[in-house]
């Protein structure tokens, strides 16, 4: 009786290999196991030698003691924040070094963002405006594009333009709550910076006061960024090229 107390622990150790691997996701066994039962046996019954006792068919199967391989997944850093446009942009920008800040183009453009190398990078897109459109009329037209987020962006998706006004160079700006909600330093900062350089390729010398639900914003952000109004391309380059 002692070769059938020796075979024991293998067989729990090779049932606890194939629950391991079970669990990680293995494809599925059918095995059957045979039930104890008690059994009086005469003294004249000879224990089975050691050389005939059946192999165990779990501890020889390949299936059940080699471990699949897990492939390496790559995840990108802050994937499922929820918070950026289609390209997320607030993620590709986050824990970034100083922005790469771009010149103000000549045409009517919104301003995407993304990485060049560890900076924050602006690009502009044209866009194409009616030229029988009222100032108010063709920013409001920029500015949404901007916020439908067709390409890399660090505004939030589901962001607002509740009402915008053009009065001589001051343009007002205001935007839905959801516009300040996610993202780091960088995220806030490139955001702002895409609404001050779109709004100055169809203003070039707008001053933009900026609300968000209808209150003048004063701070952005978790870390707490100063916003000082009225915004301009260089109020952005001094306080948010951080």
């Amino acid at each position: 009786m002692s070769n059938n107390s020796n075979n024991r622990p293998i067989i729990l150790t090779a049932a606890g290999v194939l629950a391991a691997i079970l669990a990680g996701g293995g494809g599925a066994l059918l095995f059957t196991s045979q039930p104890n039962s008690v059994v009086q046996e005469p003294p004249a019954i000879e224990t089975p030698a050691a050389s005939e006792a059946p192999s165990d068919p779990i501890a020889s199967d390949p299936i059940a003691t080699e471990k699949p391989e897990t492939p390496d997944v790559a995840v990108a850093p802050g994937a499922g924040s929820g918070v950026g446009g289609p390209g997320e942009g607030v993620e590709s920008i986050a824990d970034k070094d100083p922005m790469i800040l771009p010149e103000t183009a000549d045409t009517p453009s919104v301003y995407w963002v993304g990485a060049d190398g560890n900076q924050v990078a602006f690009e502009a897109e044209k866009i194409a405006l009616n030229r029988n459109e009222s100032p108010a009329d063709s920013l409001t037209t920029a500015i949404e594009t901007l916020l439908d987020g067709e390409a890399s962006t660090a505004i939030p998706t589901g962001t607002e333009l509740l009402s915008l006004k053009v009065e001589g160079d001051d343009v007002y700006i205001d935007l839905s709550g959801r516009f300040t909600e996610g993202g780091g330093t960088s995220s806030m900062a490139a955001r702002m910076g895409q609404v001050i350089y779109t709004t100055n390729t169809v203003q070039p010398d707008a001053q933009i006061w900026l609300s968000v639900d209808g209150e003048l914003l004063d701070m952005i952000g978790g870390e707490g960024l100063i916003v000082d109004q009225p915004l301009t391309e260089e109020r952005f380059a001094r306080d948010f090229n951080l």
